[in-house]
């Protein structure tokens, strides 16, 4: 099984969809990582022991990260990435548009978030379909969460093949 965090981030010209895919096994081994980097921040800069790592409150210097100078956050967040990256098959999937191509392109363009986000777990399956595992995804709820899982419903995703491991 692939636990798959997703998370988006955009600005008024460009929306982004970036995936995390873990196997299962190493989503204890990389939360423990995780939670060093925070309690090395937590000893190192001060910042709450219940600090979370989003990169836009790390960038911006907000909630636990205000006042934490911009070379404290960038070394945390290399921290992270390094965490990240230290891993056995951790994949990271990004997917983007760019809005003013979008809406020029289309007469009647989908929002960029739907856009994107079909385009991502695509990715998702074609990778997970590839390791002959399932992807569980794990996403923040949206204003329009029905709509979404509307929009699941009636496609055709690919099972992973038999193994004999006992799938």
């Amino acid at each position: 099984m692939l636990l798959t965090y997703v998370d988006e981030s955009f600005t008024a010209s460009v929306y982004w969809i970036g995936a995390l895919m873990v196997p299962d096994a190493v989503a204890i081994p990389l939360s423990e990582a995780l939670d060093q980097v925070v309690t090395d921040a937590v000893k190192a800069y001060g910042v709450p022991v219940d600090a979370e790592l989003h990169g836009y409150d790390i960038f911006h210097g907000r909630k636990a990260w205000r006042g934490v100078p911009p070379r404290a956050r960038i070394a945390v967040y290399r921290a992270a990435m390094a965490a990240i990256g230290a891993q056995d098959e951790v994949a990271i999937i990004l997917r983007g548009v760019k809005r003013e191509q979008l809406n020029k392109r289309y007469t009647y363009p989908r929002p960029a978030h739907e856009v994107v986000l079909s385009h991502v777990l695509e990715r998702i399956d074609g990778y997970a379909t590839s390791r002959e595992e399932y992807a569980l995804v794990i996403a923040d709820e949206l204003h329009d969460q029905a709509a979404h899982r509307a929009d699941l419903d009636g496609i055709e995703w690919r099972a992973p093949a038999a193994t004999g491991r006992g799938s």
